[in-house]
């Protein structure tokens, strides 16, 4: 009556009457509210699958037990040079040089304790073998009933070759006085 929307479920069923008749009995109940539930559900999920996938950034979710890629983003695949569909039958230690293993599993653990947000100069071992950088941004999230962890990679490869290049002009500007 006053223009809003509800919803129902309606279930019914026929059965015979003593006098060979048949009757339905139907059973109807309110689900407005949780019709609008999945709506806001499906539209948060919207939501975070458009972020999640047009991010400029490598996004990767991880199970915490496993280390299991349970989700990755295009820009993830495109950085380490692996499909989706590889990465998500592989973990974490595949994508990492073995030398580097132990640093990259500690920053793993503390940042899955909660103890650390931010893992620096991470080397990532692409597909193609060249080892690159990223700081790796990441928080704690429950994803298909799992405790996941959902790391943000940003490329500072770039950075890293210029710090390197800058801190060889230094020292040559050091030395200059020596050669002088």
């Amino acid at each position: 009556k006053d223009g809003h929307y509800v919803w129902f479920s309606t279930k019914g069923s026929i059965f015979k009457t003593k006098s060979g008749g048949r009757k339905a009995l139907l059973t109807t109940r309110d689900i407005t509210i949780q019709k609008k539930l999945q709506d806001e559900l499906r539209e948060s999920e919207e939501k975070f699958r458009t972020v999640f996938e047009s991010s400029s950034d490598g996004m990767a979710i991880a199970d915490v037990q496993t280390k299991k890629f349970i989700e990755v983003n295009s820009q993830f695949c495109k950085y380490t040079g692996y499909s989706r569909k590889e990465l998500l039958r592989m973990n974490l230690l595949k994508i990492h040089p073995k030398k580097s293993l132990p640093y990259v599993l500690n920053e793993f653990r503390l940042q899955s304790k909660e103890k650390k947000t931010l893992a620096e100069d991470i080397p990532v071992l692409r597909k193609d073998g060249k080892v690159v950088y990223a700081d790796v941004n990441a928080a704690i999230i429950k994803f298909n009933q799992k405790v996941c962890l959902l790391g943000i990679f940003r490329d500072v490869t770039y950075r890293r070759k210029m710090e390197e290049k800058l801190r060889i002009f230094q020292s040559y500007v050091e030395n200059a006085n020596d050669l002088i």
